[in-house]
């Protein structure tokens, strides 16, 4: 890998990286943090707040880094004879493209790296199911102008079936009286935790990515919010 004091060549800039999914981008696992190497050189970074520090080896010289994410890509600038010159790197799987000078570099992510990788993910699989399995997890909107509730009641099972209750209340006055409606369903889902997020298949078919995040309440309990709605624990 070649890098020489001159201004480096920006492209792809956040456009995504051909065959990413979603998935894969995100997943919590910092995909930049590690060391990648091949042709002569490598490049070790690790994160440091909102931004990406690190080195980079070429031509058996070191030269230190800063960085920070810019859509799905790195951009940032590399010290050379006490000159700042800029990069744009971006990883796909375990492989890192380099840009620089013009010039683009194909790294491979240490060995190392990939194994601690896959521990961390399998590790934070572990962690979305065992919160899934946890309890019952209940979500309910009121509409007031139409006096409607509708709640649904979500129950992961171990066998990976994921099976959903809903409900619907309504009550409407005028000038006839007041008119009360109900109505209750079922619908089983197929589910799975992988790359960070959980995926659900219906009637067979292939499963989709759900969008998953988890926080907390004020009482430090894990909230599921999926799609806009936030899921509670409940009986």
């Amino acid at each position: 890998m070649r890098l020489t004091p001159s201004l480096l060549l920006l492209a792809c800039l956040g456009a995504p990286l051909a065959g990413q999914s979603r998935a894969a981008a995100s997943a919590t696992a910092d995909p930049y943090v590690g060391t990648f190497s091949g042709n002569g050189g490598a490049i070790s970074t690790r994160k440091q707040g909102a931004s990406h520090t690190g080195t980079i080896m070429a031509n058996g010289v070191e030269y230190p880094f800063t960085a920070r994410k810019v859509g799905r890509a790195l951009i940032g600038t590399f010290l050379a004879q006490g000159q700042g010159y800029m990069f744009l790197a971006a990883v796909q799987g375990d492989q890192l493209t380099f840009v620089a000078n013009g010039q683009t570099t194909l790294l491979q992510r240490s060995s190392a790296t990939a194994a601690s990788r896959g521990r961390e993910e399998t590790g934070q699989v572990t962690q979305i199911e065992r919160i899934l399995r946890w309890s019952p997890r209940c979500y309910m909107h009121y509409r007031q102008t139409l006096g409607s509730t509708n709640t649904e009641r979500g129950v992961f099972q171990r066998d990976e079936r994921l099976m959903v209750g809903t409900g619907h209340e309504m009550v409407s006055s005028g000038q006839n009286g007041t008119v009360y409606g109900s109505g209750n369903g079922a619908t089983e889902y197929r589910w799975r935790a992988s790359n960070g997020d959980l995926w659900i298949s219906t009637d067979g078919a292939p499963f989709a990515q759900a969008g998953l995040r988890i926080t907390q309440n004020s009482m430090g309990y894990p909230i599921l919010n999926v799609n806009g709605k936030e899921y509670s624990e409940c009986n």
